[in-house]
């Protein structure tokens, strides 16, 4: 998204600082020899015919071949988490259920739910802590998530994937006063016992561009992309968010050249169109091509479901840059009318209505 001059200036003005800082350089290999997700070369190939059946929407036939792995890998927590996501999209489209799912069906009030009844039965049936992690994926509470997280590590202290998902589970958790510490002591000791751990990377990025360090964000997502590529444990709209993300880090960095290169090369790519033409219109703003920056907004707003935060760049790009009031005044009156779905689009249209009123315009 856009942002005013002054609090430009002052991202700007952080990053640079934090660049200072030397943050140390974190480096890591990928693995396929990790506890709780070993591959030997025939577990791998399969495994990586089942993540295409899923790119191509054949789940059934890929949770038939996820079920046969995972039954020769029981406490393969990279094969049973796919297995898991496919269940509850089978579920979610209606398709017929497994046989143990039809049970947990059965008083369900949505697929959610029966997941979540399937997974507590299986655990109760075998407790394991792989099976604790699987029950707290399929848990939409998170307490009684954080609660299943800390029997499995309770049942062995070095599984990565409990830490991991305890921090995950942590940063949900909005009543926890300390959740960021404590998510960053359990996301610590989870890259600890496993620096290849993908997901915990993933996760620790973020977590580094949300408090603000957004070199060490930005390197982190960097290798994490690298690593990342061509390997069937990510899937694919999962990298085309990290790359967006690292669009947004190297614009705070200075660096929107390279951020629109990036932004570019997914031309075609229909995952989160919008927003990536809405990052790239910062860009090409940070590279002074307001006319393409316009244009780029143009392209999100048409994209977008919400147009309200593209209608945004257009009118700070006709009021700053291109010198057109009237056409900023426009876009504010479509700003402060447009319906607000969240808390970000709310603001947005109160933002409408102050410019509106500074230029003694009737919203």
């Amino acid at each position: 998204m856009g942002y005013p001059g002054d609090v430009r200036l002052l991202l700007l003005v952080v990053a640079t600082l934090l660049s200072a800082c030397g943050t140390p350089q974190v480096t890591w290999e990928k693995s396929f020899e990790a506890p709780y997700g070993t591959f030997d070369t025939e577990q791998l190939e399969a495994f990586r015919a089942a993540r295409r059946e899923i790119d191509a929407g054949a789940l059934e036939r890929a949770r038939t071949r996820l079920a046969t792995l995972l039954g020769g890998a029981p406490n393969n927590l990279e094969i049973a988490v796919w297995l898991q996501d496919v269940e509850l999209a089978l579920l979610r489209r209606g398709s017929p259920p497994a046989e143990d799912l039809r049970a947990a069906l059965e008083g369900a009030k949505d697929p959610d739910e029966a997941l979540r009844t399937l997974y507590a039965k299986r655990l109760e049936a075998a407790p394991s802590p792989a099976g604790y992690v699987l029950a707290a994926r399929a848990e939409t509470d998170a307490i009684a998530a954080r609660s299943l997280l800390e029997r499995a590590i309770e049942l062995d202290p070095t599984c990565a994937w409990a830490h991991y998902g305890r921090a995950y589970a942590l940063l949900q958790d909005r009543h926890e006063p300390d959740r960021w510490e404590l998510a960053r002591s359990a996301l610590s000791r989870a890259l600890a016992l496993d620096p290849s751990h993908l997901h915990a990377r993933a996760l620790e990025a973020w977590m580094l561009a949300q408090e603000g360090s957004v070199s060490a964000a930005a390197r982190a997502l960097e290798l994490w992309l690298r690593r990342s590529a061509d390997d069937p444990r990510v899937h694919q709209s999962r990298r085309i968010s990290a790359q967006l993300d690292l669009a947004q880090l190297w614009i705070l960095e200075g660096h929107p050249r390279e951020a629109a290169a990036l932004l570019r090369g997914l031309e075609g790519v229909p995952q989160e169109r919008p927003r990536r033409l809405a990052i790239l219109a910062v860009a090409l703003h940070e590279q002074g091509d307001a006319h393409a920056a316009l244009d780029a907004a143009r392209r999100a707003e048409l994209a977008a479901e919400s147009p309200i935060l593209p209608l945004v760049q257009e009118a700070l790009l006709f009021a700053s840059d291109l010198g057109d009031p009237e056409a900023a005044q426009e876009r504010w009156r479509e700003v402060a009318g447009a319906e607000a779905g969240d808390l970000g689009a709310i603001l947005q249209t109160l933002r409408a209505r102050v410019e509106l009123e500074r230029a003694g315009v009737d919203p």
